[in-house]
């Protein structure tokens, strides 16, 4: 067997739990120690850590600690591996948990979906793997909101079966819908399959939308970081840190509008109308931060020198116009000068922090005034120099990534309908 890249390993686990109908979150490692952590259908709460290789003993230490005494309510901890442990690597793992109070395993690649009850014989160290992997989990979500039967995987299912069927199946979805995969959650797809009307009358577009919120983010000296990382580092750091931002976008209910260089543009309140979309849009800024976090630090472990780095993000709310900029196939693109606002505001936000409008924090304050009490945003005024294209002073609220660490945004599997 040979060796596999540590991102494609990561992203191989990933999409088995969404393949396998789990909904794995990804948790901040300032906080926990973990991958990811799930339920299962019985309500045991599992958490996951990957390692491209077997940790350092102190590491594990460190695991073994958080399991003894936070509160995470864990019922399992995996450790996962794409080689299974020898003898004396189980007897060291054993020795470091024991007194955990939770059920701990490690496991290698051959091993995981039996242990997750999704059937054996996938092999998660094989490309072809996670490629089909990645078909059966767009497939499973994308038919499920299509009304077209299809094979699901659950805790007592097999996923090979899953995976076959999604590979003769592929062809058979709609591609219009298949084209609206790179930017909207499947729970977005859901809902515009089951209405009759034209997808673009339902997209709007030529038209414009009034209290979106935008978030936009940016990566400091992230060129200073390219050209001392090296190519190979930056495609394999990256690439996983697209991807991964694309899944947060979603997982918070967001329309993901495009990747510019580092930058991450989302917004939020589209298509459909929801009251909890400003509170979800700052729970995005926060997982991103940290997703930046792990990213940038991945990228400067091995540089000799230390370069001030870190994410800055930018929440606007106000009108957009949306157009299409697709040729063969439906693209939508946002414009207007709530997006130009956003910009100014991440370029004056804290490094690990955002910078939010008074009209989001005004959002915010009507539906969930408990949110700013958690946050306890900052309020800075801007003079017209430092927001370009402003005629007069903006007035905006600060908030550091350490206010944010601690809130919970929770993001139906379907998005809910009773907020349009």
């Amino acid at each position: 067997m040979g060796a596999i890249h540590p991102e494609l390993f990561r992203q191989a686990v990933s999409t088995l739990l969404s393949a396998g109908g789990f909904q794995p979150a990804t948790l901040l490692r300032k906080r926990r120690p973990f991958d990811f952590m799930f339920e299962d259908r019985a309500g045991r709460r599992t958490a996951i850590r990957v390692s491209a290789d077997k940790p350092p003993s102190g590491t594990l230490a460190d695991i073994a600690d958080h399991l003894k005494y936070a509160s995470d309510d864990l019922a399992r901890f995996l450790l996962i591996t794409p080689k299974s442990p020898g003898r004396m690597q189980k007897a060291m793992f054993g020795r470091t948990f024991k007194g955990v109070p939770v059920q701990t395993d490690w496991l290698g690649g051959t091993e995981v979906s039996d242990a997750l009850g999704l059937g054996s014989g996938i092999d998660l160290t094989r490309p072809e793997t996670l490629d089909g992997l990645q078909i059966a989990a767009m497939t499973t979500h994308l038919e499920k909101y299509l009304d077209e039967p299809t094979p699901t995987a659950s805790p007592s299912g097999d996923l090979s079966q899953v995976i076959s069927a999604a590979r003769r199946r592929i062809t058979e979805i709609p591609p219009e819908y298949l084209t609206l995969k790179r930017q909207f959650p499947f729970s977005t797809i859901q809902r515009l399959r089951r209405k009759a009307r034209p997808l673009d009358e339902q997209l709007l577009i030529g038209g414009h939308i009034e209290d979106v919120t935008v978030v936009l983010s940016d990566l400091k000296n992230f060129s200073t970081l390219v050209t001392m990382a090296g190519e190979e580092p930056l495609k394999r750091v990256m690439s996983g840190y697209y991807r991964r931002a694309r899944e947060l976008v979603w997982r918070h209910g967001g329309v993901l509008d495009k990747f510019i260089g580092d930058a991450v543009l989302a917004i939020f309140n589209y298509p459909y109308m929801s009251k909890s979309a400003p509170m979800r849009a700052i729970a995005f800024a926060r997982d991103l931060i940290a997703l930046g976090e792990d990213a940038l630090g991945r990228l400067s472990a091995d540089l000799d020198n230390a370069i001030d780095t870190g994410t800055r993000v930018g929440i606007c709310s106000g009108e957009l116009w949306i157009l299409d900029i697709g040729q063969d196939e439906i693209e939508v693109s946002f414009f207007g000068d709530t997006i130009n606002l956003a910009a100014r505001l991440e370029q004056n936000a804290e490094v690990d922090g955002l910078l939010m409008d008074d009209q989001t924090c005004q959002m915010v304050r009507a539906q969930d005034p408990g949110l700013l009490d958690l946050i306890q945003p900052r309020d800075i005024t801007l003079p017209p120099a430092a927001v370009k294209g402003q005629s007069q002073s903006v007035l905006a609220w600060q908030v550091p990534f350490a206010a944010m660490a601690e809130i919970e945004i929770v993001v139906p599997r379907e998005l809910q309908t009773a907020d349009a």
